[in-house]
């Protein structure tokens, strides 16, 4: 007995890498999975090993990036199953160039597969979860999305644009019982395996060792911090709040940068927002600890 027994899932991209460990996973926790990916040799490999380690599968083997395929997935999920309870989006592309090389077929594909995927995983995968009564919706994303990667312009406005999406979604499904998350994962895997290999050939230019798999992770401050869940306080001083890093507004010193705050929140004045501010950051005491007490100037600190 699994603690998946029984959900009837859909991973996109699920023959190689995280995609594949996913439905593996799944499928030992007791999940029904639709297997896809665009080459069915490989579909139809891991459908086998998971029905040869006692799980049950099935495979559908198509590009993401065309709507049909969305739809044909869900339809199976529902056929065989009756219903579909979750949808992982993680299939992906990289055409990794700089700007100004790039050309507009390499953004386009990228955009394809990662941005237009979702939107129809989403569609139809929500279409057939409001019928059912509730579901679950997840997106792989990146910290390129949300903090930019050297050479991967097309990637990260992708899965930056499926943030946009996803909160979207989040606003318009929550009624109908539809939970909707972003998963972000740091793994070496086949589409990865470039950014290490230029993170090594950079160290080796400079005459140092290549870094190792933990060491480039803590390298990037911003992509890990960036990560954490829940109400704190980072140096930039910028609340976040899960996956979806929501942003308070802080009001500073001075009339240029009060004027500014009033404009962003029409209707409220800076003491408004900073007692805002200041509830949401009393909610955790280590966040309230750490900005309160880090010598904020005395003006900012009245209560209104």
């Amino acid at each position: 007995m699994g603690h998946l027994d029984g959900k009837r899932i859909v991973i996109t991209g699920s023959t190689r890498g995280l995609g594949r460990a996913f439905a593996e996973e799944m499928a030992r926790a007791g999940a029904r999975v639709v297997v896809n990916g665009t080459q069915a040799a490989l579909v139809d490999e891991v459908v086998a090993g998971i029905r040869a380690a006692g799980g049950t599968a099935i495979g559908l083997a198509g590009s993401i990036a065309e709507e049909s395929t969305a739809a044909r997935l869900v339809a199976a999920c529902v056929d065989n199953w009756g219903g579909i309870d979750t949808i992982v989006h993680n299939a992906g592309i990289v055409r990794d160039k700089t700007l100004l090389k790039m050309t507009a077929e390499e953004f386009d594909d990228v955009i394809a597969v990662h941005l237009r995927g979702a939107f129809f995983c989403i569609k139809h995968a929500g279409i057939a979860m409001k019928a059912g009564g509730g579901g679950h919706i997840i997106l792989v994303i990146s910290g390129s999305g949300l903090a930019g990667g050297f050479g991967q312009g097309n990637y990260a406005a992708a899965k930056e644009g499926m943030m946009g999406l996803l909160r979207t979604a989040a606003l318009e499904l929550t009624k109908s019982g539809i939970r909707c998350n972003a998963l972000w994962p740091i793994a070496e895997t086949d589409m990865t395996q470039v950014v290490f290999e230029r993170a090594a050939a950079t160290a080796e230019a400079a005459g140092q060792p290549a870094p190792g798999r933990s060491t480039w992770v803590l390298a990037n401050p911003v992509r890990w911090r960036r990560a954490w869940c829940g109400w704190r306080v980072t140096r930039r001083r910028t609340c976040r709040a899960s996956a979806l890093r929501s942003t308070v507004a802080r009001p500073r010193c001075g009339p240029i940068q009060r004027r500014r705050v009033s404009r962003s929140m029409p209707g409220r004045g800076v003491s408004k927002t900073w007692r805002f501010t200041m509830r949401r950051l009393r909610s955790n005491r280590s966040g309230a600890r750490g900005w309160w007490n880090s010598g904020a100037p005395r003006a900012c600190r009245r209560r209104g």
